[in-house]
């Protein structure tokens, strides 16, 4: 009879060992989540404020597009590479975020809008962008590549784009 009590005693702190070490990796797991977030997040800032850094040695450039005034050849193609590296990093730093957290559109895409609304010429250059990446790159794309389905990939992303340049301009008119 004394030998079944220990063995229930025995079992019982098994089981709450077992309980106990299942509680743990979880908090951990939920920590090293925590830290991953945060490392993605201060990345995302750390490459934003290096784009916007990189922005001011064309000041002259980003000045004319806000104010819509007519740029030489060479200031369109530094603009249009302005506009695609913002949009770039606006996406790459949306889907990083979205592996975390599914909202609806993020800062980093937010800001690329607000970019495009605040340099109507920059704004000009992205919708070029977007039909030479419709017209050369899509069909090279196999059908399965996130990128091609325009549900998800890129093709959403311009979508969602469009769609906040529009609420703006509704606003602002």
């Amino acid at each position: 009879m004394e030998f079944r009590h220990w063995k229930d005693t025995l079992e019982l702190v098994g089981i709450t060992a077992i309980v106990a070490s299942l509680i743990f990796v979880g908090l951990q797991l939920r920590q090293d989540q925590e830290i991953a977030v945060g490392a993605a997040l201060a990345s995302i800032v750390a490459s934003t404020s290096d784009l916007q850094m990189q922005s001011t040695e064309y000041a002259d450039v980003l000045a004319k597009a806000a104010k819509n005034e007519e740029l030489s050849d060479a200031e369109l193609i530094v603009l249009r590479h302005i506009v695609e590296i913002h949009e770039v990093s606006a996406f790459v730093n949306s889907m990083a975020l979205r592996t975390f957290s599914d909202q609806g559109m993020s800062t980093a895409e937010l800001l690329f809008v607000s970019f495009l609304f605040r340099h109507p010429a920059a704004r000009e250059q992205w919708e070029i962008h977007v039909a030479d990446v419709k017209r050369y790159v899509d069909p090279l794309r196999a059908p399965n590549d996130l990128e091609s389905n325009y549900i998800t990939g890129s093709g959403a992303y311009r979508a969602l784009i469009r769609e906040r340049l529009a609420q703006l301009d509704e606003l602002y008119q």
